[in-house]
C-alpha cells in the first residue's frame, strides 16, 4: 500500500512539497481554505483594481541562484515567464525629494552621497556590507528519497566562499533593522532602506535583500 501525504495549505511551500512528494510516488492531498491556491502569493481583481500584496521580488529568478532550479522544476518559472530587473527598483518621497534604491551599488553609493554627504562613511559601510552578503548563498540539498530532476547539494566551494562573511552575518543577526539604520543621519535614507523589511527584523534580512538585488537576482513585479 502506497503512503498518503496530507498537506495543510496550498501556499508556495505546500504546493512545492506536494509536487515533489507526488513525483516520489506518494499519494498527495493538499487542503486549502481559500478558493485559490498560492497562499500569500495570491492576487485578485475587484471593481477594476488588482490587489497583489505579496510578491515584491522573486529570490531565485537568476539562474545563478540555487533556488532557480526549484522554481523551474515545480513549474513556477519557464521560458515564457517575463522577468523584470528595474533599476531603480524602489523609491520614496521625503520632504519633496525623491530617494531611490538601485541594484547598481555604484549608483546607490553616489545617490546617497549626493543626498547626504555627512553620511558618506556610513554609506560606504553599507555598500561594503552588501558586497559581502552577495557571497552568501542559501544552503540547499535534496532530501533522501525525494525525486528531483537535477540533484542539488551545497559544494565545499560555496561554503568556503561564504566564510569571510560569517563575522558580518553574526553581527547583523544581533541587530534589528532599526538599530542598523540608526547610523544614518538622513531620515530619507532611513526611510527608503526601511521599506524592504519590517523594522523589527534582523539587519541580516535587510542586507540579504539588498544583496539579492545587487547580485542580479530578485526580479521585481510590474
Amino acid at each position: 500500500m502506497s503512503k498518503h501525504l496530507l498537506i495543510i495549505g496550498a501556499g508556495i511551500a505546500g504546493l512545492a512539497a506536494g509536487i515533489y512528494a507526488q513525483r516520489s510516488g506518494l499519494n498527495v492531498t493538499i487542503l486549502e481554505q481559500h478558493t485559490l491556491p498560492g497562499g500569500m502569493c495570491t492576487s485578485w481583481r475587484r471593481k477594476g483594481y488588482l490587489f497583489e500584496g505579496a510578491l515584491h521580488w522573486l529570490t531565485g529568478s537568476s539562474p545563478q541562484n540555487p533556488l532557480h532550479t526549484l522554481w523551474r522544476e515545480v513549474g513556477a518559472l519557464d521560458d515564457t515567464v517575463k522577468l523584470y530587473y528595474d533599476d531603480p527598483y524602489r523609491s520614496v518621497q521625503h520632504e519633496g525629494q525623491r530617494i531611490f534604491l538601485y541594484r547598481d551599488l555604484q549608483k546607490l553609493q553616489k545617490h546617497f552621497d549626493d543626498i547626504s554627504p555627512e553620511d558618506a562613511a556610513t554609506t560606504k559601510g553599507l555598500i561594503r556590507d552588501i558586497r559581502r552578503y552577495t557571497r552568501v548563498a542559501m544552503p540547499i540539498s535534496d532530501m533522501r528519497g525525494v525525486s528531483v530532476v537535477g540533484p542539488r547539494r551545497s559544494s565545499l566551494g560555496t561554503i568556503l566562499k561564504m566564510m569571510p562573511s560569517l563575522p558580518l552575518m553574526a553581527r547583523a543577526n544581533r541587530l534589528t533593522v532599526t538599530d542598523y539604520l540608526s547610523h544614518f543621519k538622513h531620515p530619507g535614507i532611513q526611510l527608503v532602506l526601511g521599506t524592504l523589511v519590517p523594522e523589527d527584523y534582523s539587519a541580516a534580512s535587510l542586507l540579504f535583500s539588498l544583496a539579492t538585488m545587487a547580485s542580479g537576482d530578485g526580479a521585481n513585479q510590474r
